[in-house]
This record gives C-alpha cells, sequence and structure tokens, in this order.
C-alpha cells in the first residue's frame, strides 16, 4: 500500500511539467485526472481478477503494474512525451486500484476480528507514500533538476515497488481458495451500492482535490517555500493516517450516520472560512481536516459495506463497484484544480462551492432517509 500511496503525490512531477515540457500550467492536471480514470477501471475490475488470482497475487499484481507505469513515466519524460505519461499513469491507476481493493481483502481475511486493521491500513498507505514522495520532492530539488535526472529518480521508484511486488508473491502465503465457490446467494442480498456511491464520491472529493494539485495550490496561498514543503506537508500527511486510525472508535461513539454528517460539515465549515479568510495557517488547517475526513471516511465504509457482504468475493465485487466513484472524485477534482489554479479568486469559487456541496451532504444524511443504510 505504501508503493502505490505514492499516486497521491503525483503533484510532485505534475508541478514540474509546465518547467520541463513547456505545457499549460491547466495541462500539468492531467495525469492525476489519467490516473484517477485508470483508478476506476483497476476497481470496477478487480473482482474478477480476484476470483481468477487471489488477493495475494492480484495485490502483487497491483505493486508491479504501478511500478512498470513509472518505469514508464521515467522515460516518457526523459523523451519530453507528454501523452506518453498519460497513457502510463492511467496504466498505473489500474494497479493502484488493484493493489488497494486486494490488500483491504486480504486484510480483512488475516485479521477478521480487528476492524482497526481493515480501517487503517488504506490511509496508512497512502499517507506514508505520498510523505514520502513530498519530501523526495524538496531533498532532490525536483524544482532544479532536469528532466532526465527527474526521470531517472522516478524510474528508480519504479523498480523498488516490483521489488516489493516480488516479496509479495514470495512472503505472503496463496489465498486463492479463499475466493472459490459462489457468492451468489450474497449477491442477492440488495445492497444500497448506489447511495453509497454517492456518499464515497462526496466524501472523497475535497480530498482528492486537494491531491491533484496540492503543491501548486499551496503556492497559491504563500510564495514557494522550501521548508514547507520538505517539512509541514509530509507532516500534514499523518492527518490522513490519522483519520484511518480514529475511524472506528469515531463510528462507535456517534454512528456511522452521525459520523459522516460531523465529516461533512467540519470540511464545509472550514472551506467557507478559508474562502473568505484566505491566508497559509488557514490552508493548511484546512488541509489537515480535509485529510482527517478523508481517511476516516475511507476508514469506516469497508465495515458498512461488509454488513452486507461477509464472503472475500461477493465483499470484494461489491466494494469495488463502489470504489469506482473513487477515482471519478479524482478526475472531478483535478477539473477543478485546473479551473481554480489560475488565481487566488478562481480558488474561492471553488472552495466556497464545495463548502457549500458538502455541507448540504452533511444535512441530508441527518435529514433523509439515505441516512438509515448508515445506521
Amino acid at each position: 500500500m505504501f508503493c502505490v500511496g505514492g499516486a497521491y503525490a503525483l503533484s510532485t512531477i505534475q508541478s514540474e511539467i509546465p518547467r520541463l515540457l513547456g505545457k499549460p500550467q491547466q495541462s500539468s492536471f492531467a495525469p492525476f485526472a489519467s490516473a484517477c480514470f485508470g483508478l476506476s477501471f483497476g476497481l470496477g475490475t478487480c473482482a474478477s481478477l480476484l476470483s481468477t488470482l487471489g488477493a495475494r497475487a492480484t495485490a502483487a499484481s497491483g505493486t508491479a503494474i504501478w511500478g512498470l507505469a513509472l518505469i514508464a513515466i521515467g522515460h516518457a519524460l526523459a523523451m519530453s512525451n507528454f501523452m506518453g505519461i498519460l497513457v502510463a499513469v492511467a496504466f498505473g491507476g489500474i494497479g493502484v486500484g488493484y493493489t488497494y481493493l486486494s490488500v483491504i481483502v486480504l486484510v480483512g481475511q488475516g485479521f477478521p476480528r480487528r476492524p482497526l486493521a481493515r480501517s487503517a491500513i488504506g490511509p496508512l498507505g497512502f499517507s506514508t507514500g505520498a510523505g514520502a514522495c513530498i519530501s523526495s520532492y524538496s531533498y532532490f530539488s525536483f524544482s532544479s533538476i532536469d528532466q532526465q535526472s527527474l526521470g531517472h529518480l522516478v524510474r528508480l521508484s519504479g523498480y523498488i515497488s516490483i521489488s516489493v511486488a516480488l516479496c509479495t508473491m514470495i512472503a505472503l502465503p496463496n489465498d486463492l481458495t479463499q475466493f472459490t465457490g459462489s457468492p451468489d446467494s450474497e449477491q442477492r442480498v440488495a445492497s444500497p451500492r448506489r447511495a453509497f456511491r454517492a456518499l464515497l464520491f462526496f466524501n472523497a472529493l475535497p480530498g482528492m482535490t486537494a491531491f491533484a494539485g496540492i503543491l501548486p495550490l499551496a503556492n497559491l496561498y504563500s510564495e514557494p517555500d522550501h521548508q514547507y514543503t520538505a517539512l509541514i506537508l509530509p507532516l500534514v500527511m499523518a492527518a490522513l493516517a490519522l483519520g484511518g486510525l480514529l475511524a472506528q472508535s469515531f463510528q462507535g461513539w456517534l454512528g456511522a450516520r452521525a459520523s459522516f454528517s460531523a465529516l461533512f460539515t467540519l470540511r464545509g465549515a472550514m472551506l467557507l472560512r478559508l474562502a473568505q479568510y484566505p491566508s497559509g495557517p488557514q490552508a493548511t488547517i484546512t488541509l489537515l481536516s480535509i485529510l482527517l475526513a478523508h481517511g476516516m471516511g475511507f476508514g469506516i465504509l469497508p465495515g458498512l459495506i461488509k454488513r452486507h457482504h461477509s464472503q472475500p468475493a461477493a465483499f470484494a465485487r461489491s466494494y469495488g463497484s463502489v470504489l469506482v466513484a473513487w477515482g471519478v472524485a479524482g478526475v472531478a477534482g483535478a477539473l477543478l484544480c485546473a479551473y481554480s489554479i489560475s488565481s487566488k479568486e478562481n480558488l474561492t469559487i471553488v472552495c466556497n462551492v464545495m463548502g457549500v456541496i458538502t455541507l448540504v451532504c452533511g444535512g441530508t444524511i441527518q435529514l433523509l432517509s439515505f441516512g438509515i443504510i448508515l445506521c
């Protein structure tokens, strides 16, 4: 999960595309959108691969695909091939989807009585992976090296991911038997997938928008600051992990419906405050709240799906179809970033609109019958 967590830090490469490839800044968000398109495809098709290969082999395959994509991105960077980058990150996004869902299934099988492990593994892996990539951005001075050097570093990370994939195949036992048999009896249980997809989309949208352009958006509130990028942003990523760790306790205290309502309300209030009082400290506080709620949302949702589908095959099929909305939220977030990056005024509009939407979502969960599925 740590290896594919770098997908949340594609901004470290995207932010250098205008300088290295001469592309407009708005175009630099296309790789994240392309990766999220691949992510949706990978999540939507992962259940079929799980039934054929098992969770261990699927997780290893996804990590290897991401590694191969990084190698291809490195070569495309060195050759100034922007379309090659887009194709490579879309391919890599498929691998991220395979790895994410199969690791969730693996952890659920390995620790069936410990829901904390299932809820925390995704946020922990993605936060540490993204934090490491952002730290590397400053340590290796991405903003000043040439495209050949940057391509070499990206390829190196790809080789590391492939090595981790091989170790996964060697170290973990084969679990294919967990996916044999027919899950049809569980599939006939009507699960509110459309409602869950809507919930996941709006829960993920603020976070995916932040990840789509975390470096250039941060620079809109302050001058490019090496220390902020090197020290503060990697630490802010810890909020994502903290959200995953606290998700089960928070849900146990408030219940799922009130938890999501509170998380939406918190983000909505912070976004509206940022729009009204734009500043570096307020932007950091808003980002902390967004990442904390992002991690909590992804920590709570697997347990809700598990209520309807206890068998691994049925759970993977249902949760994978719901997670497609995650990638869609990433594409929408990249488009919002492309619109907002041109000026603070546009960013203020996006913050206002997203703040209102998240507040409405928080109220909707509490007031309408949609909340019944979360009780």
